[in-house]
């Protein structure tokens, strides 16, 4: 479908033009939601952060969904993430204390039809307070239509979820 220089461009762009994007843009001016999730029952992990210890998680991991972008499809690419999380019982939004933080960038893939489709950068960073330099833990780029929006927010949250049991360590006092 997309050859692999294609791929590794788009990649490297949205590298730069996320991480160049969130150096810039002042902290008052990024988009965090301040709701708070309403699961009934919370969910179970099993990590094994290192050695043998096996840890078992009954709460839910706290989550902070941040996104940025004036185009249609990924603004709402956003809210579907967010609206997720909300009704999710293994993730809590949280915009505030420890917690793993999902910054979604997005721009029209083409500037002259903005509402066909939209490339996307969500990264993945672990913020331990608002004064500490967040850890970077992973980055995914990828191009949505309207189409795929829901498919592309089940693929991000499985993306998230794997990570968050990888680095749940970081939660721990």
């Amino acid at each position: 479908m997309y050859s692999p220089f294609r791929i590794l461009g788009i990649w490297g762009f949205m590298l730069l033009w996320i991480s160049m994007a969130w150096a810039a843009t002042p902290e008052s001016t990024k988009n965090s939601t301040s709701l708070a999730a309403n699961a009934s029952t919370p969910a179970s992990i099993s990590t094994t952060p290192s050695g043998n210890a096996t840890t078992t998680i009954t709460s839910q991991i706290p989550l902070d969904i941040q996104s940025q972008g004036n185009d249609a499809v990924g603004s709402l690419l956003g809210f579907k993430l967010k609206e997720t999380v909300l009704g999710s019982t293994f993730f809590a939004l949280t915009p505030e204390g420890k917690r793993f933080v999902v910054r979604l960038m997005s721009k029209p893939e083409f500037p002259d039809r903005p509402k066909l489709s939209s490339v996307y950068a969500a990264a993945v960073y672990f913020q331990e307070a608002p004064d500490v330099l967040p850890y970077f833990l992973d980055l995914r780029p990828g191009v949505v239509d309207a189409d795929s929006i829901q498919a592309e927010v089940q693929i991000l949250m499985d993306w998230v979820a794997n990570i968050s049991k990888r680095f749940n360590y970081l939660l721990s006092n």
